[in-house]
């Protein structure tokens, strides 16, 4: 038999509602308001760093796609007095709250004032999503985006008067995610197929489409103009999709399938999707009814499997933070599937359950932001390091971090080396020569060049923040002496953003 919400009265039920939707959105703030970054992360929150102040998507300021929407928000929080790293992580944080906010709502309605709460609590303490939260990117608003959108979407299809404007809602989040992410296409176009066959009526199957189509032109056509008209923005994207696929897809050398799996997997377990994964199985096999009862939920699993497929063919596995929209829509099926099965069953298990399920992420969690927090990234490192130093007659050969140093040290000559092709057409180049050339563990082709007669000399070693970056972006610097005869050439210094 399918469950039933609690046997409420309307207004008795709509207060309940909206009293856990304003106490969720205070968790949400308290828990991320004290972990607000002060510095950078990576040169991806360099471009959006960047982007505060003048928009160039030729530029990467910031890289493609452009992340309007999120970009559009920064603005707005620095406006309102936020250093640039703050006001990067404050879209994430209202992000959180939306969510928190729509989370508590459908589940008070749904199973009770007490599970909204502790529902609420499980998602706000899942580890990589609240590290995302409290760093200067894009990716904690674009996971809360597709919790809202998802929470939308269930509950637009449950019997009420709200069922119509609630769709409408799910069908202009999912636009909007696009702004923001992306990345999150396969979520996008799942939930706008969801909520278009989810309709009897074929006016508004075509309004829903036609929603989703305003809302996507209303950010697509304002990007297009900045990029100088449709036709460099086509070229731009193309270019970006290249040297995503090529030379932008990780830090060292190409991993072998067999890396990457374990990778994700280590990504999975670790963010949290894996643990939610094992809930939902286990909520599955405990309540084999589950799926048929709350056909939704098949839904959303069907998402998640279009997203993970999506994620290990066309993302870095050296990005941890590519498994968020996977995270949320683990969370938000297993809230849907544990939430729904307990009305009219005894309560007392399954909640002490989550209290121990929370004080377990949070105790996973708490020491990671407080890291994080406290110590920067080995690339920020690295940076601030380089701006304590002389930097005439200094030039430093990078990977991608050469985008925080030019941000950190701007003094300082940097060049971003793209190949070991690259870098050994710049070392024999003769034309000039640096007093003080270095080079980060990054560069490709170092080892081969030490090996065909380059001296290295470490100077600084920059670790990775354990739970924080994956071990391979520790950052060694070295000097370098290059042997008689060769030199490096000043005329390459723009052209790897």
């Amino acid at each position: 038999m399918p469950s039933t919400a609690p046997q409420l009265t309307p207004p008795v039920a709509d207060r309940s509602a909206a009293a856990g939707a304003l106490l969720a959105m205070l968790m949400a703030l308290a828990t991320r308001l004290p972990f607000l970054p002060q510095q950078l992360h990576d040169h991806d929150s360099v471009n959006f760093a960047h982007a505060l102040q003048h928009f160039d998507l030729s530029r990467h300021s910031p890289h493609l796609p452009g992340y309007p929407l999120y970009v559009l928000l920064g603005r707005l929080a620095q406006a309102l007095g936020a250093e640039s790293a703050a006001a990067l992580a404050w879209p994430a944080a209202v992000g959180a709250m939306a969510a928190a906010a729509a989370l508590a709502w459908w589940l008070a309605k749904t199973a009770g004032p007490l599970w909204a709460l502790a529902g609420v609590a499980l998602y706000l303490s899942l580890p990589d999503l609240w590290l995302a939260d409290a760093r200067p990117l894009s990716d904690g608003l674009g996971a809360h985006l597709v919790t809202a959108t998802a929470v939308l979407a269930l509950a637009s299809v449950s019997a009420g008067p709200q069922t119509l404007w609630l769709g409408r809602g799910a069908v202009l989040a999912a636009a909007a995610l696009l702004a923001v992410r992306l990345s999150s296409w396969p979520v996008a176009l799942g939930i706008l197929l969801w909520m278009v066959t989810a309709s009897t009526s074929r006016q508004e199957r075509w309004t829903r489409l036609g929603l989703f189509a305003a809302v996507t032109l209303a950010w697509l056509l304002p990007l297009a103009w900045l990029a100088g008209g449709p036709l460099p923005l086509w070229k731009l994207g193309a270019a970006f999709a290249q040297g995503h696929a090529t030379q932008w897809r990780g830090d060292g050398p190409p991993l072998q399938t067999l890396e990457a799996a374990q990778l994700w997997l280590a990504h999975l377990w670790d963010g949290g999707a894996g643990l939610l994964a094992v809930a939902l199985l286990m909520a599955r096999l405990a309540w084999p009814a589950a799926l048929q009862d709350r056909p939704p939920v098949a839904w959303l699993l069907a998402l998640a499997m279009g997203y993970l497929a999506w994620m290990v063919l066309g993302q870095n596995p050296e990005r941890s933070r590519h498994i968020l929209p996977l995270v949320a829509l683990l969370a938000v099926a297993l809230l849907a599937v544990a939430g729904g099965r307990t009305h009219g069953r005894r309560r007392s298990i399954p909640l002490a359950l989550s209290v121990l399920a929370v004080g377990a992420a949070a105790a996973v969690s708490v020491p990671r932001l407080h890291l994080q927090q406290s110590h920067p990234s080995p690339d920020v490192a690295l940076g601030s390091w380089l701006a304590r130093q002389p930097a005439e007659g200094m030039l430093v050969l990078g990977g991608s971090e050469v985008g925080v140093v030019r941000w950190q040290a701007p003094a300082v000559r940097s060049l971003r080396v793209a190949s070991a092709a690259d870098l050994r057409s710049m070392l024999g180049d003769p034309s000039a020569r640096a007093p003080q050339l270095y080079a980060s563990s990054r560069v490709p082709g170092l080892a081969a060049a030490q090996t065909a007669g380059l001296q290295l000399t470490a100077v600084a070693t920059f670790a990775a923040r354990p739970g924080v970056d994956l071990a391979q972006q520790t950052l060694t610097l070295y000097r370098l002496q290059l042997p008689m005869g060769l030199a490096l050439s000043p005329s390459r210094g723009e052209e790897h953003p």
